[in-house]
């Protein structure tokens, strides 16, 4: 398993930090800073500031909950689902590798 969370975990680190403010992990954190009340912000992240965070704390946030193997989709061979937790919100992070265990994209999933 922890193959699997290394592996999956970089494209959310390299979504986060390309610079694309539409990207999937970009969005998925602003939106969150913005529903989420400041006392589970800060219970999750040590902060309740959204300039207060550091990346990598983000990240660690995050929680495996489901991986789907799919070996007849060729751009969704490995669906890995991550969430901040399934009592705090419905939006999930999902990164797809195709057959050849290459990313294929990462998306923000309701």
């Amino acid at each position: 398993v922890v193959c699997i969370l290394q592996i999956s975990c970089a494209p959310l680190a390299a979504d986060l930090r390309s610079g694309d403010p539409d990207g999937a992990t970009p969005l998925y954190r602003s939106h969150h800073f913005e529903e989420l009340d400041n006392d589970v912000l800060e219970s999750l992240f040590g902060t309740d500031s959204a300039t207060g965070l550091s990346d990598q704390a983000f990240l660690e946030a995050f929680r495996l909950v489901r991986i789907g193997v799919y070996p007849e989709e060729a751009d969704a061979a490995v669906l890995c689902d991550y969430s901040l937790g399934e009592e705090l919100t419905d939006y999930l992070l999902s990164v797809a590798f195709g057959t050849g265990g290459v990313v294929q994209n990462v998306s923000m999933e309701s």
